[in-house]
């Protein structure tokens, strides 16, 4: 079993690390104009994390003799998708600190652009460009940079892992 996870967990890390670059370097600025550049992300962190399914089938079918408890298939995505977002965690932190220091901010000025600001009420203005300049400010702590890089994603692993655990649990026949 621990095989398999750590062979999946690579292998979800590797895609998760491999979208994110290509994300960034090719569709970020285009998207990024239109407004849409969150769904294709969206996607492309889903589809990561569906590698977690194929974890669970190969234990189910090649070590488990086609038999497995939804707790069982559920903990084997789980651990599969957290080695994956250690991966991405690690390839983020030295992409963000080495790489480009600067995405961040230009995320951030991005999400304050004046159209965008002017979208919400007057109330909101100030409080959204407080959240993010709070936001910023906590980035450059390092406990803070682990907790926003990764619970983004923890989501995403565990409802695939959800999902994977439903369609692939098998009770044996008696």
């Amino acid at each position: 079993m621990k095989k398999i996870i750590i062979k999946y967990g690579i292998i979800t890390g590797v895609i998760l690390t491999l979208f994110m670059i290509f994300y960034y370097t090719v569709f970020y600025t285009i998207l990024k104009e239109n407004s849409e550049y969150c769904s294709l992300g969206l996607a492309g962190l889903l589809g990561s994390f569906c590698v977690s399914f194929f974890g669970i089938l190969e234990y189910r079918d090649k070590i488990n003799n086609h038999f497995i408890s939804f707790k069982k298939a559920f903990y084997i995505a789980s651990m599969i998708s957290l080695i994956g977002i250690l991966i991405y965690l690690a390839y983020y932190t030295f992409d963000y600190h080495f790489m480009h220091p600067s995405l961040l901010e230009s995320e951030i000025a991005f999400q304050s652009r004046p159209e965008r600001v002017e979208q919400l009420s007057k109330l909101k203005d100030h409080a959204v460009i407080e959240r993010l300049a709070e936001y910023k400010e906590n980035y450059k702590k390092p406990l803070y940079f682990v907790f926003y890089t990764t619970v983004d994603l923890i989501p995403f692993g565990l409802f695939l892992s959800l999902i994977s655990a439903l369609l692939l649990k098998r009770k044996p026949k008696k």
